[in-house]
């Protein structure tokens, strides 16, 4: 199979237009009209959790949740993974540690997420240039170099 190319999966894929709210929040609008929300929450001096939500308008009032929905999850990984962090890195130099967390789906039984193996799989294949890669568990951790 020496006609085999390996691919990039995102070498085509256009990301999300985003929204920078402040410091900590960034937003944008899937083609499903999902609206997601971007959060980077403060653990240490100079660590952040990075976790993205989406907007549930379910009931009379909205709320921002985990839940699972029909969307592009190749538009959204690089459109979090790839421009948001990034985004985030450049307008936080002091920032040394992102943690991304892969949440399980509400069915999944390994110990080590769906969600948490693609995240580490994109990050690995789309290094981000002076940082490096770790995974523990469910979590991965983006180091400044």
């Amino acid at each position: 199979m020496k006609w085999i190319k390996p691919i990039n999966l995102f070498e085509s894929v256009q990301s999300y237009q985003f929204d920078k709210g402040d410091d900590l929040h960034y937003y944008f609008i899937d083609e499903f009209r999902n609206e997601f929300m971007v959060e980077f929450d403060k653990i240490g001096d100079n660590e952040v959790e990075c976790v993205y939500l989406v907007k549930d308008n379910t009931k009379q009032h909205f709320k921002w949740t985990y839940k699972e929905v029909k969307t592009n999850i190749f538009k959204v990984t690089q459109t979090i993974l790839s421009d948001i962090i990034i985004d985030f890195m450049k307008n936080n130099p002091n920032i040394e540690e992102i943690l991304i967390k892969g949440l399980s789906k509400e069915k999944e039984k390994d110990f080590i997420s769906q969600r948490t193996k693609w995240y580490l799989r994109f990050l690995e294949r789309n290094p981000i240039e002076g940082w490096s890669v770790e995974r523990s568990g469910n979590e991965i951790y983006l180091f400044k170099n």
